[in-house]
């Protein structure tokens, strides 16, 4: 080898090695639990934290890792930018994670974009505190620092312009894009104080995958696959009560940012399984819906003893949408527990963000529900029906409740799922009228038989 060429090489060599030594020191400067903190809480509203970054640059992709991470309400500690060294714990944090990994690449950095081929989070937890009125803990918290939560909406719309894109995929500043994210043993916890209730996600796993996120491209760079497991529970508040609990496990095709708002506002068309496990127990939606059967009382039908709730004895198939806070069925479902089962129709919805809903259901007695009613009408007609005969009141009945041998009736329930308002979706028969004209036409049949 000729010597120019030798040295060429060394000096390249050298060069390399320099540069990836700066490199190396500069980003692992930057990549500091302080320089992170701060630049959090510069930009958020916000008290971060974490106990340890680890960077491992030159690995193919390059990982960072972040350790006991934790966000909180904003406090003087973040306003003063007070060393982490000098900060008492946080106590009470909105956002936890035990490690936070990001594998990205490194060459895009240099280019100034970020993709990430893979986020993981483990043991992360979040909690969302939507008060009566405002703005929820996690808008809160994600907000600009300095911003008043609590302005009146007119003054808000009197905001710079520069503000416009502050809750949009826009505040990234820089190209971004996303390859696949999971949660491991994840649990969010939301409380709605106005509804009094908390619904908790607990042993949360969930991946994203075939995720294609681009800012520069979001409208057909902005899908990804999510495969989800978790059990669900509801809580009322105030009086500790446990609603009901879901094990539910399914998949979905996700559109994370509305392309014409370009907020990140994820449209999901999902299918889940509502899984062995599950339990309702006495909601205000069910025991409104026990309030209304009593007005079947007039037919002989009585369900004092029917308890709505109980555990689920066989998957039930969900498959929906989700969009603006709202959860729509697109194909009827149905749900059966051990003495009765119902079914969702299509279209039914749930929006989570004020506790709306309508439902539209069919209600589906088990056969020992079944027996025990018609024996309810049984003495109902010895102790009460004079005018009419008993198999025609019978067969009235049995024409109007009986569906396949179960007693079957339709409602809907609307409005707050706290205080819903139930009906029956079908005209009820009217005891007078259809009675009177079914046992005539009766006897119409019986003069036609005699004088034929």
């Amino acid at each position: 080898m000729k010597p120019w060429i030798r040295r060429l090489l060394v000096l390249g060599i050298v060069l390399a090695l320099a540069g990836g030594t700066v490199l190396y020191l500069a980003a692992n400067v930057f990549f500091q639990p302080e320089k992170l903190v701060r630049k959090l809480e510069k930009r958020l509203n916000c008290r971060a934290s974490m106990s340890a970054v680890e960077l491992s640059l030159f690995a193919q992709p390059a990982r960072l890792i972040i350790k006991d991470f934790a966000m909180a309400e904003r406090d003087d500690h973040a306003d003063k930018q007070t060393p982490l060294a000098d900060r008492p714990a946080i106590t009470d944090p909105q956002i936890t994670a035990k490690k936070i990994s990001l594998a990205v690449s490194f060459p895009q950095l240099l280019l100034g974009k970020i993709h990430v081929h893979e986020f993981v989070g483990s043991e992360v937890t979040g909690k969302l505190i939507k008060p009566e009125e405002g703005d929820h803990s996690l808008d809160r918290l994600f907000d600009k620092p300095g911003r008043d939560n609590n302005e009146p909406e007119k003054d808000n719309d009197k905001r710079d312009d520069k503000d416009d894109g502050d809750d949009t995929i826009d505040r990234l500043k820089i190209s971004t894009s996303l390859r696949s994210a999971r949660l491991e043993n994840f649990t969010f916890v939301i409380e709605l104080e106005k509804q009094d209730t908390r619904i908790s996600w607990t042993d949360v796993n969930l991946d994203l995958t075939d995720v294609e996120l681009s800012p520069a491209d979001l409208e057909t760079k902005n899908h990804a696959k999510v495969a989800v497991r978790a059990n669900v529970l509801f809580d009322h508040l105030g009086s500790g009560e446990r609603f009901g609990n879901m094990v539910l496990q399914g998949s979905g095709n996700v559109r994370p940012v509305d392309p014409k708002t370009r907020k990140i506002e994820p449209a999901v068309d999902f299918q889940l399984e509502a899984l062995a496990g599950t339990r309702l127990e006495t909601a205000p939606l069910m025991r409104a819906v026990a309030e209304k059967l009593r007005d079947l009382e007039k037919y002989g039908i009585r369900l004092d003893d029917v308890r709505l709730g109980g555990n689920l004895v066989q998957p039930a198939l969900l498959k929906g949408n989700y969009q603006d806070h709202q959860f729509t069925l697109t194909e009827d479902t149905t749900v059966d527990f051990e003495d009765y089962g119902f079914s969702l129709a299509e279209g039914s919805w749930y929006e989570s963000e004020d506790g709306q809903h309508e439902f539209k259901t069919t209600l589906m007695a088990g056969p020992a529900i079944t027996e025990g009613i018609l024996g309810s009408v049984d003495r109902y007609i010895r102790r009460k029906v004079r005018f009419l005969p008993s198999d025609v009141f019978q067969r009235l009945i049995g024409d109007h409740f009986l569906k396949n041998g179960r007693f079957t009736l339709k409602l809907i329930t609307k409005g707050y799922i706290g205080k819903p308002r139930v009906g029956f979706s079908e005209k009820l028969p009217d005891i007078d009228v259809d009675a009177v004209k079914d046992s005539a036409e009766d006897l119409i049949k019986d003069l036609k038989a005699i004088f034929r």
